[in-house]
């Protein structure tokens, strides 16, 4: 009895899982579709693409293996910038060949809430289509609070993925409905700057890992940025296996941010995400001091999240 159960054991069948093209762009805003076998008999095959502006000139379209709830359309609208995501799953080998379509075109809904507008957020935004919410956002920067209020869809307030990214990068994030319940409370002025952001004054850097642990060096050495130029050297971490750069337009001219990463922070698509959120574009690359040596324009260096066990790993 005992052989024949063991056998029959031996003879269940191995869970089926998805192949799904998986397409990460980097700075160019180009990539080529690779096949990958998903983690779970929970992941379908993805498309999201993230407009920043509502444009189409400055979309970013992912592919990858994804969760039921990360096939989602939805809106985040602060007032100087929105972004929009769109998405198509599906549940075939390999489906995912085409990008999420493009957004409908957008018109105001009648809801209002207060966005910020320098030091005062007494500003009225006139929220557009599915943004059913008012939304606050605060980031420590410097001792100090920045906080930034607008629209939101549905799906942004009650995505739980919204709040983790919002966790990882060190700000609290609150939603409401009824026009102008987001209170208009100053803020100070200031660019998103993790508070738990490890850096001294005098040398930023950026390290992004999906291991919050205490960690040691691994060998690995990427470029970082330290005043005008990014020539100075960074020890990777923990399973930090990559090197990575990050643009941002700021005030008319580009800061850009180099250090490491883990590679599913490289290849996450709410990184991506979050990159459209603050208008900037990310490349990461493998090998010793490949994210190069660009000179990098002065000013408050903005950090890419630490997006800590998201999906689309």
């Amino acid at each position: 009895m005992d052989l024949l159960l063991i056998f029959g054991i031996a003879l269940l069948p191995q869970a089926y899982t998805l192949k799904c093209y998986e397409c990460i762009p980097g700075l160019s805003g180009l990539c080529t579709d690779t096949a990958k076998q998903c983690p779970s008999q929970d992941h379908q095959c993805g498309a999201v693409t993230t407009y920043t502006g509502g444009s189409k000139d400055s979309d970013i379209s992912v592919k990858n293996c994804a969760l039921a709830q990360e096939c989602v359309d939805g809106s985040i609208n602060f007032g100087v910038t929105r972004m929009v995501i769109t998405s198509k799953c599906c549940a075939t080998d390999l489906c995912n060949t085409q990008p999420a379509p493009d957004p409908s075109k957008s018109s105001p809904n009648g809801k209002k809430c207060f966005t910020c507008d320098g030091q005062k957020c007494t500003a009225t935004l006139n929220c557009e289509e599915n943004e059913d919410y008012c939304i606050s956002a605060t980031v420590s920067v410097g001792g100090g609070k920045m906080t930034m209020k607008g629209c939101a869809s549905k799906m942004m307030c009650a995505n739980t993925q919204t709040a983790q990214m919002m966790e990882a990068i060190g700000a609290e994030m609150s939603c409401c409905q009824g026009d102008y319940c987001n209170s208009a409370n100053s803020t100070s002025a200031g660019f998103f700057s993790p508070s738990h952001w490890p850096h001294t004054p005098q040398t930023p850097f950026l390290i992004l890992s999906t291991n919050p642990s205490k960690s040691s060096p691994n060998g690995k050495k990427c470029f970082t940025c330290d005043g005008q130029k990014c020539t100075a050297t960074l020890n990777c971490e923990g399973n930090e296996d990559y090197c990575i750069s990050a643009t941002v337009s700021v005030g008319g001219g580009k800061t850009t941010v180099k250090g490491c990463a883990s590679k599913t922070v490289c290849a996450n698509i709410q990184t991506a995400q979050m990159m459209g959120i603050i208008g900037a574009e990310m490349s990461c690359c493998q090998g010793d001091y490949c994210n190069s040596a660009s000179s990098t324009s002065a000013g408050l260096l903005l950090l890419v999240a630490p997006l800590i066990s998201l999906v689309f790993s």
